[in-house]
């Protein structure tokens, strides 16, 4: 089974050429049957316990646009297996209102939130290719899989981005540390402003349960070339 693999979109704050870069992708690789999200699809910066830049959009705003996003993404995705993490964004909302003594039971399911039919879950284990999905992993992701024995995915470090083997007394298992689709630019992101390290911007691919990365070829502005897209 082909897989393509994503995370840390931060819908509606995602690179502007996200949709047709993966679209290009599942075009040249037009078998992939499986699609893996590892969190963070959504950013709701309005929701943070952080400071907020006024400029940006409103709490309601910034999620119609998001739950549009998502609605396109999850079109893209068509009838493909569709499995999917929650990140420390998506849980935004359930977290204020927990700050807020607001039982869960008042709040809304993320999916009905957003106009989709996926099944947000903490984890995701899929047994047969012994993939173990989180979203926020350790700095040393391939100690995580040698102690689980296991393969492991993992997002949130918009920073890092790589794919290590390791060899344990029972078998070779993997580690795959996600890049992005943010758009480094906007002032969601303004907090990594000052750092020295950019944003990893792309998707991974998993063929014969082997990982590799696909990253976005951009131009001196940022900007997606389709015609650089290999396979």
């Amino acid at each position: 089974m082909k897989t393509l693999v994503i995370s840390d979109i931060h819908f509606p704050y995602h690179h502007p050429d996200t949709f047709l870069f993966l679209n290009d992708v599942l075009k040249l690789h037009g078998d992939i049957e499986r699609v893996i999200n590892a969190g963070d699809v959504v950013d709701f910066h309005a929701f943070s316990r952080f400071e907020q830049d006024p400029s940006i959009y409103s709490a309601l705003h910034e999620t119609e646009r998001a739950a549009k996003c998502c609605q396109q993404l999850e079109k893209l995705i068509g009838q493909r297996e569709n499995h999917i993490v929650m990140g420390n964004h998506d849980t935004r909302i359930s977290q204020r209102a927990l700050k807020y003594g607001i039982p869960g039971k008042y709040i809304r399911n993320l999916s009905d939130i957003l106009g989709v039919n996926w099944q947000f879950k903490d984890t995701v284990y899929l047994k047969k290719d012994n993939i173990f999905i989180i979203h926020d992993g350790s700095s040393k992701l391939e100690g995580t899989a040698v102690r689980n024995n296991m393969n492991v995915i993992a997002g949130h470090w918009h920073y890092a981005s790589y794919v290590r083997h390791e060899v344990t007394a029972n078998k070779r298992v993997w580690a795959l540390q996600m890049p992005c689709l943010i758009d480094p630019t906007h002032p969601a992101f303004a907090y990594a402003k000052h750092s020295l390290k950019r944003p990893i911007i792309g998707c991974a691919l998993i063929e014969h349960n082997e990982p590799r990365l696909i990253l976005m070829p951009m131009n001196s502005k940022g900007r997606y070339q389709p015609n650089k897209l290999v396979a």
